[in-house]
Formats: structure tokens, sequence, C-alpha cells
């Protein structure tokens, strides 16, 4: 098992890194908690993590998110439907979860236009519903009492992609629930010691000693998906993430 060496920060809600009271420590997973692909995608990229989860390539709402963990993912994969979502003259297809709201963008066969096939949904949710249990029940025994674990979370829970989008839903969004999310992961974990960082979420923080908080930059290299890689990696560098040592069962 390899582990990260984090220094990370006491005080999630202050921004101002002199103000910041910074301590080691050792992370034995890294975990993405959505809000889609882009996520899990940089985790890979920066830490060479390719240890597959439950919320890597889903588009989550962040009440979805908190759901899902609430309920021990007791819906997924029992009710889903296409549904589009219509951003400016973004318009996006994809399968939804009816009770967390969550896109099963990647897990659907498409036709040749990659619009989703509806009449595959309905005999795809069994065999869905099998192979992400076992993704489920894999994460639980990996995050077992004492296990030190940093999961990330970014705001992205949309559809459309591409370079144009926008930076961070501030546009009147009610202030997210990080304190919920924080209690539903130590009740769904139980006995772990973990970290969450927030990114993109603009000026909503807590002060909260398990959250940490880093808005990305737009270093330039922002082509598709996959936002500024500049960017996320210097929001990642700027924790001083690296790997203990180097054997990590995938």
């Amino acid at each position: 098992m390899r582990s990260i060496l984090l220094s990370q920060f006491s005080n999630g809600i202050n921004r101002t890194e002199k103000h910041w009271k910074a301590y080691l420590m050792n992370y034995d997973y890294v975990v993405s908690l959505g809000a889609n692909c882009e996520v899990a995608h940089h985790i890979e990229r920066y830490f060479s993590i390719k240890r597959r989860n439950p919320f890597d390539w889903w588009i989550t709402p962040f009440n979805g998110l908190v759901d899902a963990l609430e309920t021990d993912f007791e819906h997924l994969f029992r009710d889903a439907r296409v549904e589009q979502e219509i951003i400016g003259n973004v318009v996006g297809n994809s399968v939804r979860c009816r009770r967390y709201r969550i896109w099963y963008h990647h897990d659907f066969p498409r036709d040749k236009d990659q619009n989703v096939i509806p009449e595959m949904i309905q005999p795809s949710l069994p065999s869905l519903h099998e192979r992400y249990s076992g993704i489920i029940d894999r994460m639980k025994a990996d995050l077992s009492p004492g296990k030190r674990v940093l999961f990330v979370r970014a705001w992205r829970e949309v559809l459309n992609k591409g370079p144009n989008y926008p930076r961070h839903l501030i546009r009147g969004v009610p202030m997210y629930p990080f304190a919920r999310l924080l209690d539903a992961i130590s009740e769904r974990f139980p006995g772990i010691v973990f970290n969450c960082l927030f990114i993109n979420y603009g000026e909503q923080s807590i002060a909260d000693s398990r959250a940490i908080f880093r808005n990305v930059e737009n270093l330039g290299d922002i082509v598709d998906w996959t936002d500024s890689k500049l960017g996320l990696s210097k929001a990642f560098s700027s924790t001083n993430a690296q790997w203990q040592n180097a054997s990590l069962q995938v």
C-alpha cells in the first residue's frame, strides 16, 4: 500500500496561506466524489492512482451524493430514465437516477450519434446494479477503520462540456451542505481519518478541520472537459501532496 504525504491545513475557510497552520498527514487512499469524471481523471493523472470507485464516472449533484451516502447506495440502478439538460445552446442527453438525480453518463449503450438507446435502459439495470455493488463493497473494505483518506469533490455537476461552460456555480445557488456531506462520510465509513478537498466552490466554505477549499485557476490550457490540467496540478501541489512509496494494488 502506498500513501500520500500531504501538508494540509487546519482551517478550510481561511484562504490566506500565512494564516494556515500546516501539519503532515499520510493518506492511504484518494477517492473521487465527483461531481464528474474530471476529478477521477486528475487523481489518476496526478497521483498515478487507477483504483475504481463508484463516483468516478457519474455526474453527481451535491444533494444526490449526500443522499446516496446516507442511504447506503440503496437506490442505485433501481429506476432510471433518459433526460436532457439544456444550458445555453448545449443539449445533454443521458440516463438519470430518479431518486439521487445522478447522471449515469458512461454506463448505458448509445447509438452512432451518441444518444442513449432508451430500450436498453431497463435490461441493463440488473447487471449494472451488480457491478457497482461490487465496486462499492470493495471501497468499503478499502476504507476500513483506521485508514486515512483524502476525498476530492469538484462542483461541476452539469452535462454540458467544453472550454466555455461556467467556472463556478455561484449564480444564486444556495449554500452547499458541506457539513452534512462530511457527516455522511463519517457515518458511511466509520473509524476512518479523512479530509475532503472541495474544488471550485467559489466563496462558499465552512470552518471545519475536515474540509479543504481550493479554486482552480485557468492557466490557459483548457481545451476540453478536463479543465485546466496545470490549474488542477497547482491546486493539488499547493497542499504538498506526494506519494510516500511505490506500491498500490489496483
